[in-house]
């Protein structure tokens, strides 16, 4: 019974935190420290059947914190992945204000499906918050937190343990298992992303440790979490500050006493304090710790984000009452989600999604174009992509694109989603072939042959162009052959291939299937037909549409996270290099 009506309520919850190198507090408050620096299932729902819950899955990505030092001893997270409701919600470090939803790049405040999942900022943080009670917190630089309510009790596996009020269990493997080793526990749910690569830590000994010579002056340091007559005194009996302050004492030590890493490893126990709605006092001054605000706001404990809202903004976020320490508004400015404006900046607020004045967004699959007009009114219109383009999300931005693979003369390879990187190993690359096994018309491939001509540079000297009947090879003095032998003409048609040469350089068009351009400067420009879309592979990826699979977005999210040399680790150990195009070392 609440308010005086029958209702189903959830049984307390439970809070999960990340912090620091990553320091581990699970859902059933056991600690350890696992430093890997991959890809891994946080929490997510199992044993899920027959019960009326909702599936999740949070994943975070660590790193080296190279900010610190060129070689860092501290890895901290990433990334934070959360997947519900089919949707897949990406909160990335130094993306501040931002969000990926299904791999479109959005301005915060969010609200997805009617209000079932709000994206917005709180303080400090950047918040998820689902209406089954899932709530994820990531300050973008070093703390994460998952809380969930009761009724998943025993239903959660991953990194933050399975949430059944024992402690000794903590460590279950996928298979139900319980190890012993905390990092073979989080190997275990480590999420394989193509191409990558990173480890998964250290482990007992040799996991670094902390300079004795240093430690006194950074435990007084870290001694205000635990001061019982200090800031955070009320909330010793609500969270037992103890594991805070050995991690913050162990990161602020191989972090050599950095400044920014004491800061962090304090506003880290304070944000899980207010949390639980413990008030903290003022801690911050302007020699430790200084919180910086823009113009229009000011430093406050006790931040909430709907007393001076822009007009529209309450529907969007979550207008809660817990305190959180962040940028309250000063007189005469307005809370657009993400800071403090003048009422004639504040953002427009449409089906869910916020707009910055003046900015236009494309959605439901490039059929409407959106504009934020200075009255804070969105002005939408109706629209389609031209014939010769497809509606893709490229770059982060949906959009009208032509479906076109670039090979720069170098060897840098622009796939059709946009995000590449370079060909760094010489060798004969499957650059895009029909991958489809049942097709027996329209067949076509393409082969480039990358060479080091010159030292250090990965140059083309050979394009290889297969169809059904035809073969077109070209050579790096753009010279032309035709089933092996040469091309004397500028022109050749047969078969439906026609091939054109003008001003040195060659054009290859199959109307049904490919079109390839081989310019004077040696940079290949690849197309393909509506028809063949769906059924390319190869080096330049698929042609992955607005409403590609649950799946497949996954998998392309998690590599695109990357940077493009990491990306290209796989290719470049072979995974597109042409087997009838033998090699020594390949």
């Amino acid at each position: 019974m609440k308010n005086y009506v029958r209702s189903c309520q959830p049984l307390g919850k439970g809070v999960c935190s990340i912090s620091g190198d990553p320091h581990y507090n699970t859902f059933d408050n056991a600690t350890y420290d696992f430093q890997g620096t991959c890809t891994y299932i946080a929490a997510k729902g199992c044993n899920l059947s027959g019960m009326r819950l909702t599936d999740f899955s949070v994943a975070v990505e660590n790193e080296k914190w190279y900010a610190l030092s060129a070689n860092p001893k501290v890895s901290v997270t990433k990334v934070v992945v959360v997947e519900v409701y089919g949707s897949i919600l990406i909160l990335r470090r130094n993306e501040a204000k931002m969000v990926w939803i299904n791999g479109v790049l959005l301005h915060l405040p969010q609200n997805l499906h009617n209000g079932a999942v709000k994206v917005y900022q709180e303080g400090a943080n950047d918040v998820i918050v689902t209406d089954f009670g899932l709530r994820v917190t990531y300050d973008l630089v070093y703390h994460v937190t998952i809380t969930l309510p009761g009724n998943y009790r025993g239903r959660t596996c991953g990194l933050c343990g399975n949430f059944n009020n024992n402690k000794t269990d903590e460590f279950q493997l996928p298979d139900g298992i319980i190890s012993k080793d905390s990092r073979a526990f989080g190997a275990a749910w480590k999420v394989h992303v193509p191409g990558v690569v990173c480890d998964d830590g250290c482990s007992g000994d040799l996991c670094p440790k902390c300079d004795s010579s240093d430690k006194a002056a950074i435990e007084a340091k870290c001694a205000i979490i635990t001061n019982p007559t200090g800031p955070f005194a009320a909330c010793h009996d609500v969270i037992d500050p103890a594991s805070y302050f050995r991690d913050c004492v162990y990161d602020v030590c191989l972090a050599k006493g950095d400044q920014s890493m004491l800061c962090h490893s304090i506003a880290a126990y304070m944000l899980d304090c207010q949390d639980f709605g413990a008030k903290i006092q003022d801690w911050r001054s302007p020699s430790l710790c200084p919180f910086p605000c823009s113009s229009g706001s000011h430093y406050d404990t006790c931040v909430l984000p709907c007393t001076s809202p822009c007009p529209g903004l309450a529907e969007t976020v979550t207008c809660t009452t817990t305190c959180v320490e962040g940028c309250a508004c000063d007189k005469g400015y307005h809370y657009n989600g993400t800071g403090c404006v003048p009422f004639d900046q504040c953002s427009c607020y449409y089906n869910g999604q916020t707009y910055r004045v003046g900015e236009s967004i494309i959605s439901d699959g490039c059929h409407r174009i959106h504009t934020c007009q200075s009255s804070g009114v969105v002005l939408s219109k109706n629209m389609t992509c031209d014939l010769n383009e497809n509606c893709l999300v490229k770059n982060s931005v949906m959009g009208c694109y032509i479906q076109q693979c670039f090979l720069n003369s170098n060897g840098t390879l622009t796939p059709f989603n946009g995000e590449g990187g370079t060909i760094t190993v010489p060798g004969a690359y499957e650059i895009i072939q029909s991958c489809k096994k049942s097709q027996t018309s329209d067949w076509f491939r393409v082969v480039v042959k990358l060479e080091m001509c010159t030292p250090g540079v990965n140059s083309i000297i050979a394009v290889y162009v297969f169809f059904n009947e035809v073969m077109v090879t070209v050579n790096n003095k753009h010279e032309v052959f035709i089933n092996g032998m040469a091309m004397t003409q500028t022109t050749f048609s047969q078969k439906n291939v026609k091939v054109l040469v003008s001003d040195n350089t060659v054009t290859i068009n199959s109307p049904s299937s490919l079109q390839l351009t081989f310019s004077s400067t040696n940079e290949l420009t690849l197309s393909v037909s509506d028809n063949a879309a769906d059924m390319v592979c190869g080096a330049c990826g698929k042609l992955r549409p607005v409403d590609t699979t649950l799946q497949d977005l996954r998998e392309r999210l998690l590599v695109s996270l990357h940077s493009p040399s990491t990306v290209f680790a796989s290719l470049n150990a072979g995974q597109w290099t042409a087997p009838d195009f033998p090699q020594c070392g390949l």
